[in-house]
């Protein structure tokens, strides 16, 4: 029975959503776009189009006479001029001279602060320039200091965020209304918080399990302290362990393995807030995009019906959540609450983690006592063809048949696949069961699915190692 959890209440921060073509400012050369920071506010305008300046003075368009306030600060000419180019009326030569302002670099003292003040180059973008010159003297004339270039420059540099306006995400907001029943002023507001985090993008096209050949990435994951992290965890959850597993039949090696791989045993389980990775991915990288829209619907939905906080919330680069990193579909779909608290808690409710890592893995085959990994024995006149993925596309006798014998008797139509490995000095080449195929649902790459069989292996003989020196049993 599924108890429905309403969704907690969540307070939106207060934001106005930028429009979607809102030019980043250019702070490289030491002009501001006054318009994007968010500390910053307009006065209102007055009646004759002017913008009311703040403090004691206030200047309309159209006057060109200088005036000093009691600090002696002229600002009547520069507060005409910037007002004139909001208007387009400073234009490249007769109108730029006109009113002082020249195309070339000037130096603009701010605060007792030297600031450049750059015009762009180009003659279409007159109106540009000009104001963002007048903007840097008007503030040197108002007297207003570094602090406010500073407080600009960091409100500049805060990650984009999302407009709930934008064709794509829309049309997902009204499936999501249409479908799930959300509220389309909470779901609007809570995609508009999130914050684009294009590093994330980078990061998915360059995963390290692709990058590294298998002998670098063995030697980063497989490592003595990890193996000494995995045994102290082993001894720490033994008794959880010994209950857990026969009930599934996943061997707890493998269960340790995959937490040690994932997430150093619960210790790194993520730093991204979820909703901002799942947005990223959902809506600015097309390569995935129609995935990550389907985790991000998952994760609203663990949001109503589990309780998650859809704003604190914190997974991978990839959007995989808690110590087994699942992704919101899977943590829907395969979670288990054994502690049978008030929700499922998949970073540290150990019971509800090994539960919900076996359900995993035996619902997508694993064979309770089956193999799954073996080394070759390769004939000088071997002709291995490796396929590049992990489906099981040959049998042990056609493996014989190449030159490549299985270590161990296996029956000849034993379903298997060969797997290479790059090593320093050239390749090796095992063969994996179904079982290694099972382990390749929670991560696809090969060098992670080796890497699982070669720690989970280090695991288990550490293990054995210590039971026989302290002549104690311990289950096979």
């Amino acid at each position: 029975m599924t108890t429905r959890i309403e969704p907690r209440p969540v307070t939106m921060p207060t934001a106005t959503v930028p429009p979607p073509d809102r030019a980043a400012a250019d702070v490289s050369d030491g002009t501001l776009d006054l318009r994007s920071c968010a500390k910053v506010r307009s006065p209102p305008v007055d009646s004759h189009g002017a913008r009311a300046l703040a403090g004691p003075i206030q200047v309309r368009a159209g006057r060109r006479r200088d005036r000093v306030d009691g600090e002696g600060r002229a600002v009547d000419r520069l507060a005409a001029s910037l007002h004139a180019t909001r208007r387009g009326q400073i234009k490249s030569g007769g109108r730029a001279a006109e009113y002082g302002w020249r195309r070339e670099s000037r130096a603009v003292k701010v605060g007792g602060v030297a600031t450049a003040a750059v015009a762009r180059r180009g003659a279409d973008e007159p109106a540009r320039a000009g104001r963002r010159i007048a903007v840097g003297a008007l503030l040197a004339a108002l007297g207003l200091g570094a602090d406010l270039f500073s407080t600009c420059a960091a409100a500049q540099n805060e990650p984009r965020s999302f407009d709930p306006e934008r064709p794509a995400i829309a049309a997902f907001i009204d499936a999501e209304v249409r479908r799930d029943g959300f509220s389309r002023a909470q779901l609007s507001a809570l995609l508009a918080s999130a914050r684009a985090r294009p590093e994330l993008t980078v990061a998915m096209a360059h995963p390290i399990e692709k990058t590294l050949p298998w002998w670098q990435y063995r030697a980063r994951f497989v490592t003595p302290g990890r193996i000494a992290g995995g045994v102290s965890f082993w001894h720490a959850h033994a008794k959880l362990l010994d209950r857990v597993g026969p009930g599934r039949g996943v061997p707890p090696e493998y269960l340790v393995a995959i937490l040690g791989m994932e997430t150093n045993y619960g210790e790194a389980t993520g730093s991204y807030r979820e909703l901002d990775t799942l947005m990223t991915l959902a809506f600015d990288y097309p390569a995935r995009a129609a995935q990550y829209r389907s985790e991000l619907r998952a994760f609203l939905l663990l949001w109503r019906d589990a309780g998650l906080d859809p704003l604190s919330t914190r997974g991978s680069y990839a959007g995989a959540l808690g110590a087994p990193q699942f992704l919101p579909s899977s943590y829907r779909r395969y979670a288990v609450n054994s502690s049978e608290a008030a929700r499922v808690d998949l970073w540290s409710d150990w019971p509800s983690i090994f539960a919900s890592m076996e359900k995993f893995l035996t619902a997508h085959g694993w064979q309770q006592g089956g193999p799954v990994i073996a080394g070759i024995r390769a004939a000088p006149d071997a002709r291995p063809t490796v396929s590049g993925h992990l489906a099981l596309n040959d049998t042990a006798a056609g493996l014989a048949a190449k030159g490549l014998h299985i270590e161990g008797d296996w029956p000849a139509a034993s379903p298997v696949v060969l797997v290479a490995a790059e090593l320093e000095d050239g390749m090796s080449y095992r063969a994996g069961f179904k079982n290694l195929h099972v382990l390749a649902s929670y991560n696809p790459s090969i060098n992670y699915v080796l890497a699982v069989c070669d720690l989970a292996h280090e695991l288990r003989q550490a293990i054995e190692h210590e039971a026989k020196d302290a002549a104690s049993p311990i289950r096979p």
